[in-house]
């Protein structure tokens, strides 16, 4: 800056003096404007310099390095701005091509969809199971399509094989003759069975093809829809270790089928015919089984816990080691059924038909076995214990060995059963009212009715919800009078 020195007065300089004075000071401001202009015309500024510049320039070299320093930020979140923009446009590239490649992808299982379901109207019998398994690929690839690939496979197998009239007309005469007789001591449909015994003609390739992709489908892709095949001729399939959980079969022909294995857990088998068949290991456990034929079929290990078999046909079937815990067999036949080692505790027994079966070992620990005919049937090292067995017919059963601790004995006729009096006097006794026994045990048939009726309550509260309603029922049954 440029200061100017306070002028004196004249009579303080003396004649001449003012204007020495003055030219004094105009050489000393010359001379210092020389130095600005010295200093500036170096750094390339206007020989001319405003002393307002002058002050702006002073404060600005004080502001050079924190404007360096705000110069760098904004550059830097330039950079950071364009990595970003860089970013979201690859994002967005990214997902275009996706969603161009799912688009393709799916008008491509369109076109494989559509050309071979159009072959499996083909004449050639390859071609159509060359078209099956292309529709199982498709599933698997596309779970959007699993189920109406399924479905039209399902439909696929009732086009090509559907029930024949006979097995038609067969059902009819067996649905009739049930409700004419419901509860006939004889089997349900030893008629019907003899009029549907000629052997199944077997299964076509094509038709096992859309049975095996149905059988190994991922059953998870099901959206908890339902496989309906029902009324389906399945005779001689080969459906071991298939997933038909909860699948629909009701009325089926099964004949001679290969279900080892198989999961048709809570699958519905109401009137199915399942005779000869291959169940072995079979999960059937909350199946509807009720009026289905098994004749013969072999059932060994199979899991039918919680099961419907009620008026189920089950004459000659092999059902060892099969487990029928808390089922429903009420009415069902199982004379001359193979039972040893048969778990069928807790189960709903009553009217069942017994006669001539074998159940050597079986476990029927607390069954409910209500007029249930056991007449010629092996119950050697059988386990009754806490059973019901309110007249029961064991007219020549074999009960040599047999657990009957605290059964319920109430009018069931033991005149002609083999057993021993040790039997009805362990720590735990059956309890016997009016029950007539073998002339060579000494032991009163009346012993127990004093204790039947608080039994009955505890153990059938359904049946008898007070007390006094189990009394009632007792003192009824003792009414009856043996010849």
């Amino acid at each position: 800056m440029l200061f100017r020195r306070e002028k004196p007065s004249e009579d303080a300089l003396g004649p001449n003096s003012y204007e020495i004075w003055q030219e004094k000071q105009v050489a000393i401001e010359t001379a210092e404007i020389e130095k600005i202009e010295q200093k500036t015309s170096s750094k390339g500024y206007l020989r001319w310099i405003n002393p307002m510049t002058y002050v702006g320039g002073f404060w600005s070299s004080l502001l050079d390095d924190n404007r360096r320093e705000a110069i760098k930020v904004i550059i830097s979140m330039f950079g950071i701005l364009a990595t970003a923009s860089a970013a979201v446009g690859l994002i967005w590239t990214v997902w275009d091509a996706t969603e161009d490649r799912k688009l393709t992808q799916e008008r491509l299982i369109t076109d494989r969809f559509s050309k071979a379901a159009t072959l499996l109207s083909n004449e050639d019998n390859a071609v159509r199971i060359a078209a099956i398994y292309s529709l199982e690929r498709i599933a698997k690839d596309s779970p959007r399509d699993h189920w109406t690939i399924m479905e039209l496979l399902s439909a696929y197998v009732l086009e090509r094989s559907p029930l024949d009239e006979e097995d038609k007309v067969s059902k009819n005469e067996k649905d009739k003759a049930s409700k004419q007789n419901p509860i006939s001591k004889q089997s349900p449909s030893t008629e019907v069975t003899k009029k549907s015994s000629k052997s199944p003609k077997p299964i076509a390739n094509d038709v096992q093809a859309a049975l095996t992709v149905i059988g190994r489908r991922e059953s998870g892709q099901d959206q908890g829809k339902q496989l309906d095949l029902r009324s389906h001729d399945l005779s001689g399939a080969d459906l071991s270790y298939a997933d038909l959980s909860v699948a629909i079969l009701r009325g089926a022909n099964l004949i001679d089928a290969n279900l080892s294995g198989a999961n048709l857990r809570g699958a519905n088998l109401i009137d199915a015919n399942l005779r000869g068949a291959n169940l072995i290991d079979a999960n059937l456990s909350d199946a509807y089984l009720s009026i289905a034929n098994f004749i013969g079929a072999n059932l060994g290990g199979a899991n039918l816990s919680y099961s419907n078999l009620r008026k189920a046909n089950l004459r000659h079937a092999h059902l060892s080691g099969a487990n029928f815990r808390k089922a429903n067999l009420s009415l069902a036949d199982i004379s001359k059924a193979h039972l040893g080692h048969a778990h069928l505790n807790d189960a709903d027994l009553s009217g069942a038909y017994f006669s001539g079966a074998y159940l050597y070992k079986a476990n029927l620990s607390s069954a409910f076995l209500i007029g249930a005919d056991l007449s010629r049937a092996n119950l050697s090292d059988v386990i009754l214990r806490g059973a019901n067995l309110l007249s029961a017919n064991l007219s020549d059963a074999s009960l040599s060995s047999a657990d009957l601790n605290n059964a319920i004995l109430l009018n069931t006729d033991l005149r002609e059963t083999h057993l021993i009096q040790s039997q009805l006097e362990s720590k735990e006794p059956p309890l016997i009212c009016n029950s007539p026994l073998h002339n060579k045990i000494k032991i009163e048939r009346n012993r127990d009715c004093d204790k039947v009726a608080a039994a009955l309550h505890k153990r059938l509260p359904k049946i008898f919800p007070s007390l006094d309603d189990a009394e009632i029922f007792v003192k009824e049954e003792q009414l009856k009078i043996w010849n």
